[in-house]
């Protein structure tokens, strides 16, 4: 499974860089960069890579999908949580990150 997640994420990180998505949508670049380089690396490596996608994990699959799929059906509540999750990191080429991924 991680060699998979690697794999995609590369690949789109590829695709994005392609259609230069990140010059449409500047502010992207910008607010990672801020975001990214405002720590020490061992803060940014434990929040960044463990903490801050456990709690949106917690947030959006088991709170939010778990809601929703009482409601509607399962692939529904999938398909929408991940768009709500996209739409929560308000800039587009993280809504695409996080929509196919979560998809």
């Amino acid at each position: 499974m991680i060699p998979l997640g690697i794999s995609a994420s590369l690949g789109l990180n590829c695709a994005i860089s392609l259609l230069r998505l990140a010059e449409i949508f500047p502010a992207y670049t910008e607010e990672v960069f801020e975001v990214l380089f405002s720590n020490s690396l061992p803060v940014g490596l434990i929040m960044y890579g463990f903490v801050i996608p456990g709690i949106e994990e917690l947030l959006f699959r088991w709170i939010l999908f778990d809601k929703l799929r009482g409601f509607i059906p399962v692939r529904t509540a999938g398909i929408v949580s991940a768009a709500v999750f996209g739409l929560y990191h308000r800039n587009t080429i993280q809504f695409i990150y996080s929509f196919i991924f979560f998809t």
